[in-house]
Protein backbone atom coordinates (compact mmCIF):
# COMPACT_ATOMS: atom_id res chain seq x y z
CA UNK A 1 0.00 0.00 0.00
CA UNK A 2 1.59 3.76 -0.99
CA UNK A 3 1.41 5.68 2.16
CA UNK A 4 3.91 8.45 0.36
CA UNK A 5 3.67 9.92 -3.14
CA UNK A 6 5.55 12.93 -5.06
CA UNK A 7 3.72 13.30 -8.37
CA UNK A 8 3.28 10.03 -9.38
CA UNK A 9 5.74 8.48 -7.81
CA UNK A 10 5.62 6.07 -4.76
CA UNK A 11 8.69 6.68 -2.33
CA UNK A 12 6.97 4.65 0.17
CA UNK A 13 10.01 2.28 0.45
CA UNK A 14 12.23 4.43 1.17
CA UNK A 15 9.95 6.40 4.35
CA UNK A 16 11.03 5.59 7.54
CA UNK A 17 8.78 8.54 8.97
CA UNK A 18 5.61 10.22 8.36
CA UNK A 19 4.76 12.73 10.63
CA UNK A 20 1.22 15.48 9.94
CA UNK A 21 1.12 19.12 11.97
CA UNK A 22 -1.27 21.40 11.67
CA UNK A 23 -0.35 25.33 11.41
CA UNK A 24 -2.51 27.75 12.58
CA UNK A 25 -2.29 30.79 10.75
CA UNK A 26 -3.74 33.85 12.49
CA UNK A 27 -4.04 37.42 11.41
CA UNK A 28 -1.84 40.79 12.41
CA UNK A 29 -4.95 41.59 14.73
CA UNK A 30 -4.70 38.60 16.52
CA UNK A 31 -2.90 39.51 20.38
CA UNK A 32 -3.51 41.02 23.33
CA UNK A 33 -4.76 43.90 24.44
CA UNK A 34 -3.96 46.27 27.67
CA UNK A 35 -6.29 43.96 29.89
CA UNK A 36 -4.33 41.05 28.90
CA UNK A 37 -7.15 39.51 26.91
CA UNK A 38 -6.22 37.30 24.47
CA UNK A 39 -7.75 38.09 20.56
CA UNK A 40 -7.15 35.95 18.10
CA UNK A 41 -8.75 36.07 14.49
CA UNK A 42 -8.09 32.48 12.70
CA UNK A 43 -7.36 33.11 8.67
CA UNK A 44 -6.73 29.74 8.19
CA UNK A 45 -5.28 26.31 9.11
CA UNK A 46 -2.36 24.34 6.26
CA UNK A 47 -0.89 20.83 6.44
CA UNK A 48 2.91 20.06 7.46
CA UNK A 49 3.73 16.82 6.55
CA UNK A 50 7.34 15.65 7.50
CA UNK A 51 8.57 13.14 6.26
CA UNK A 52 11.96 11.20 7.37
CA UNK A 53 13.84 9.24 4.34
CA UNK A 54 15.87 6.11 5.37
CA UNK A 55 19.69 5.73 4.46
CA UNK A 56 19.29 5.31 0.64
CA UNK A 57 20.99 4.69 -2.05
CA UNK A 58 23.02 7.01 -5.41
CA UNK A 59 20.04 5.79 -7.36
CA UNK A 60 17.19 6.63 -4.42
CA UNK A 61 18.37 9.50 -3.62
CA UNK A 62 18.50 10.89 -6.87
CA UNK A 63 14.97 9.92 -7.62
CA UNK A 64 13.70 12.06 -4.71
CA UNK A 65 15.57 15.02 -5.06
CA UNK A 66 14.43 14.84 -8.80
CA UNK A 67 10.78 14.43 -7.62
CA UNK A 68 11.27 17.84 -5.04
CA UNK A 69 13.18 19.55 -7.38
CA UNK A 70 10.25 21.86 -8.88
CA UNK A 71 9.42 24.55 -6.20
CA UNK A 72 5.37 23.47 -5.92
CA UNK A 73 4.57 19.66 -5.88
CA UNK A 74 2.01 17.67 -5.55
CA UNK A 75 2.46 14.97 -2.02
CA UNK A 76 0.15 12.22 -1.75
CA UNK A 77 0.02 10.54 1.83
CA UNK A 78 -1.68 8.32 3.79
CA UNK A 79 -4.35 10.33 5.88
CA UNK A 80 -4.32 9.10 9.42
CA UNK A 81 -8.10 10.12 10.23
CA UNK A 82 -9.73 8.24 6.79
CA UNK A 83 -7.07 5.76 5.98
CA UNK A 84 -7.10 6.90 2.23
CA UNK A 85 -4.56 9.16 -0.28
CA UNK A 86 -4.96 12.49 0.70
CA UNK A 87 -3.21 15.19 -1.76
CA UNK A 88 -2.00 18.11 -1.39
CA UNK A 89 0.10 20.93 -3.34
CA UNK A 90 2.65 21.82 -1.52
CA UNK A 91 6.26 23.45 -0.92
CA UNK A 92 9.56 21.87 -0.24
CA UNK A 93 11.85 22.76 2.78
CA UNK A 94 15.49 22.32 1.92
CA UNK A 95 17.31 19.12 1.04
CA UNK A 96 20.41 18.41 2.79
CA UNK A 97 21.64 14.88 1.31
CA UNK A 98 24.44 13.83 3.39
CA UNK A 99 26.92 11.21 2.17
CA UNK A 100 27.24 8.49 4.83
CA UNK A 101 29.84 6.54 3.05
CA UNK A 102 31.93 5.10 -0.09
CA UNK A 103 32.92 2.15 -0.66
CA UNK A 104 34.12 0.49 -4.12
CA UNK A 105 32.28 3.17 -5.94
CA UNK A 106 28.61 3.00 -4.72
CA UNK A 107 27.51 6.04 -2.76
CA UNK A 108 25.25 5.70 0.27
CA UNK A 109 22.96 8.59 1.94
CA UNK A 110 22.41 9.29 5.92
CA UNK A 111 18.40 9.95 6.65
CA UNK A 112 17.15 12.61 5.42
CA UNK A 113 13.95 14.92 6.48
CA UNK A 114 12.01 16.65 4.34
CA UNK A 115 8.99 19.02 5.37
CA UNK A 116 6.23 19.39 3.19
CA UNK A 117 3.98 22.49 3.62
CA UNK A 118 0.33 22.73 1.97
CA UNK A 119 0.21 25.96 -0.17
Amino acid sequence: MAYLKIGDTDFSGIVSGLKLGYQVLLSDASGRNARGDNYVDIVNRKQKLTVTVRQTTQAEMAGLLAAIQPYVVNVSYLDGETQVLKTMQAYVSTAEPEYYRIIDGKTMFKPLTLSFVEM
